[in-house]
């Protein structure tokens, strides 16, 4: 391969990007909320408060139960 063919981004992965986007992401600060248009979206985890749990969406904030399986 080589690396200086135009297409060959799109073969190539950029290691510094991934590494840069994989170092913003905590596992134990995000949860799936469900949503109705899009299925289930990404929110951070604010705060824990008793059975609640506040996250911020994309468009704000909203409390859910916590559910325990």
């Amino acid at each position: 391969m080589d690396p200086s063919d135009p297409d060959f981004k799109y073969l190539g992965v950029d290691r510094k990007a991934l590494l840069k986007e994989l170092a913003n992401f905590d596992s134990k600060n995000v949860i799936w909320v469900e949503d109705e248009k899009e299925g289930y979206i990404l929110a951070d985890i604010k705060d824990t408060t008793g059975d609640t749990i506040t996250v911020a969406l994309k468009d704000g904030s909203v409390s859910i139960e916590k559910i325990f399986f």
